[in-house]
């Protein structure tokens, strides 16, 4: 389901009324979370819009690995402070429950089957699996996923995939982009 961002003018929302109603009549049953817009805490589009075209491709590039796989090796290697919980912890924030292979050779990952019965195995090598909760990367501030980019691209350059870091002037050259098509309309 989309999300739409709106404010409020005058205490009163301020919000494309017609664009939530044509994505909620599509479904049967919807819900509508409405809550407080914190930049401090949310992740940045901009931070998103480097995190998969960059380093996600650039590491499944290097290792052969998809780009689904790459982002969740690059979430566990450097980020498992702020990614991987223990599955009891986690019942109401935004994630997958992931098996990770226990053969150090091996450490396959693979996503937890819709309904859990007997006992589970690797795929690949028949070893024993532990359970775990992968978070989205939608759960961190601003700051922490600049701490887990920092973390990656240092890890990147341990296992020799160089990656590029952001344009840190971003800001600026959008602004000139859009004072140009501005000037030029």
């Amino acid at each position: 389901m989309p999300t739409f961002h709106g404010k409020t003018i005058d205490n009163k929302p301020a919000a494309n009324w017609q664009a939530i109603y044509q994505a909620c009549v599509k479904y049967p049953d919807f819900l509508i979370d409405i809550r407080k817009y914190d930049a401090a805490k949310e992740i940045s589009i901009q931070q998103m819009k480097y995190w998969h075209p960059v380093p996600v491709k650039i590491f499944a590039e290097h290792t052969g690995y998809s780009l689904w796989k790459s982002e969740q090796w690059l979430k566990r290697e450097r980020g498992s402070h702020w990614f991987v919980h223990e599955v009891e912890e986690e019942e109401n924030r935004r994630g997958q429950i992931m098996f990770e292979c226990l053969n150090p050779a091996c450490r396959n990952l693979m996503l937890c089957p819709a309904k859990l019965r007997g006992k589970y195995v690797c795929r690949e090598c028949r070893s024993p699996v532990r359970m775990f909760f992968m978070l989205s990367k939608t759960e961190l501030s601003v700051n922490d996923f600049n701490s887990f980019l920092e973390n990656t691209w240092e890890f990147m350059e341990e296992i020799n995939c160089p990656c590029p870091k952001p344009d840190p002037n971003w800001r600026i050259n959008q602004r000139q982009s859009n004072q140009k098509g501005k000037t030029c309309a």
